[in-house]
């Protein structure tokens, strides 16, 4: 419910270093458009946080606090390396969920998906990733997700207790730092919430990275075409 009769506050929150790509600003435009004419009945403001620096936890936790004193009913969290289609936020809205995210890849090799079916497991070793492909479909439960695209209800914040909400931490148990977003996941679960990861949504979303061009890629790709266009053996009954 909106803290007043007169629609939803929605704050768009994300954290950058020193400039975005040029295809997020593209797809954030084509967002904040599309959300205002199809959902703009039932919006009162649709804000647009920035706050940039090298230290992302901190980012994270001005942007939350700044979203609290808008009064925003939602947080859209998104990071400023994704791709995402334009009707992402009012798809998320009606799932009608606490928190609810997406997975998607890692930039860097080896890929692997952000969203962690848990965190840990039984053995106290690292846990597992949760998968989505073709067949994945609606939303699923999960431990901890990435904060590439996250909406996040106003009253999440209160629910958790007072700051800190992200913090960037060194696990000792599984010997490893533990980022910000499995922090706020962590937080969120020992207060009764839960993390949901939006399928269907999943499967449109892109994560931008940098990719190295070396000769010897050209020529993988100059053999493949080959091996495309060589005759193919018939088979004979």
């Amino acid at each position: 419910m909106p803290r007043d009769d007169s629609g939803i506050i929605i704050a768009i929150n994300f954290p950058s270093t020193d400039h975005v790509h040029s295809d997020f600003a593209v797809d954030l435009a084509r967002l904040i458009s599309y959300t205002e004419h199809h959902v703009g009945d039932q919006i009162k403001a649709l804000l647009v946080n920035g706050v940039s620096g090298s230290i992302v936890h901190k980012a994270r936790q001005e942007l939350a606090e700044q979203a609290e004193r808008q009064r925003a009913d939602y947080s859209l969290w998104i990071d400023s390396d994704m791709r995402f289609p334009r009707d992402a936020l009012v798809r998320l809205l009606n799932r009608q969920v606490d928190i609810v995210g997406v997975n998607y890849v890692t930039r860097k090799q080896p890929m692997r998906p952000v969203a962690l079916k848990t965190i840990r497991t039984v053995e106290g070793g690292p846990g597992v990733y949760l998968g989505t492909d073709e067949a994945s479909t609606g939303l699923e439960e999960v431990e901890a997700i990435g904060f590439g695209m996250v909406l996040i209800h106003g009253s999440v914040w209160s629910r958790i207790g007072p700051p800190p909400w992200f913090l960037f931490e060194y696990d000792r148990d599984l010997d490893t730092h533990v980022g910000e977003d499995v922090y706020f996941c962590r937080l969120a679960r020992e207060h009764g919430l839960k993390i949901m990861v939006d399928h269907d949504l999943s499967k449109e979303i892109r994560h931008i990275g940098q990719w190295e061009f070396r000769l010897d890629h050209l020529q993988m790709l100059e053999e493949a075409a080959e091996e495309a266009e060589a005759p193919q053996l018939e088979v004979v009954e």
